[in-house]
């Protein structure tokens, strides 16, 4: 049987992390959780079980910033040394389980080798060279012009300035990119780690990108022996708004994702969901109540 660590990401509700973390404690009591530096981690301990981890190497999370990456790979360094477990799954403080414990147990034993981590290779043109050349810290690219029509149009002709040389800064790695929430092994989270650490430029390049996230961990692992074992995400979320976040979802949607066999199709492929996201503190709280 995999031994399960789930690293959990939040900034705010204690009660909903707590609620995560109980629920999640059914599958395996390996929790790891990253507190926002600029929020009181003490409210987050005085409701967590005694068995529950805090990363001690907190980063101040800023959205779009490299910040969010760092405290990834804060999360997955403590975790690693501290526990022996065989596989990581990435979660944040607004995801739940769509299926039970049981069931989450068994899907990962039944492919022990697989890497959860939805992506695809990045083109040099278009929205996808915007993501890797424009840089997020020095840019002369007017307000108006980054924000709703004129942003996307921007975006989609992959118009940077001064735009960052990505393909300098990446090297011999391809980019790709994908969703953030994965579920990796361990020998995954290994290569991951030693990488960033032996590949300092690459961290240095994330520096200046917006959502490096969602594309440094997937370009390394695209790169990698492990590019083979590479399955579709397992964490559901409805980007059918395109807006900069996706839906909030509702009892409805949970009902729907629970179905047995229920599969969803994205820009990634298709897979089946464990978990989903994002739901909001009354509807987890409804949702695990009715359950």
């Amino acid at each position: 049987m995999q031994k399960i660590c789930f690293i959990i990401i939040t900034h705010s509700e204690p009660q909903q992390v707590t609620r995560l973390i109980s629920i999640l404690g059914q599958v395996s009591q390996c929790i790891v959780v990253h507190v926002n530096a600029n929020s009181d981690v003490g409210l987050f301990q005085d409701k967590a079980p005694a068995w529950c981890g805090f990363v001690d190497q907190r980063v101040a999370v800023r959205w779009g910033a490299s910040s969010m990456l760092e405290a990834i790979v804060a999360s997955t360094d403590y975790a690693m040394r501290q526990t022996d477990a065989d596989r990581f799954v990435l979660l944040s403080q607004s995801c739940l389980p769509v299926v039970s414990p049981e069931r989450i147990q068994q899907f990962f034993d039944a492919q022990p080798d697989a890497e959860f981590i939805g992506l695809r290779p990045m083109r040099s043109y278009g929205a996808d060279r915007w993501r890797l050349s424009f840089d997020l810290n020095e840019n002369s690219i007017h307000p108006r012009l980054r924000n709703g029509i004129a942003g996307k149009i921007v975006r989609r002709l992959g118009i940077a300035r001064p735009a960052l040389n990505w393909k300098q800064s990446l090297g011999h790695f391809k980019p790709a990119k994908g969703c953030l929430w994965w579920a990796l092994t361990r020998g995954a989270c290994s290569h991951l780690l030693q990488v960033i650490t032996e590949n300092r430029h690459l961290y240095h390049y994330a520096g200046s990108l917006f959502g490096p996230e969602e594309i440094i961990p997937h370009t390394i692992l695209y790169n990698s022996a492990f590019s083979k074992n590479i399955k579709h995400h397992i964490t559901f979320e409805d980007w059918s708004r395109r807006g900069p976040s996706p839906k909030w979802l509702d009892v409805s949607d949970i009902n729907k994702l629970a179905e047995d066999g229920y599969e969803w199709t994205d820009v990634y492929g298709k897979g089946t969901a464990l978990f989903a996201r994002k739901f909001s503190s009354e509807v987890a709280e409804q949702i695990t109540h009715d359950s």
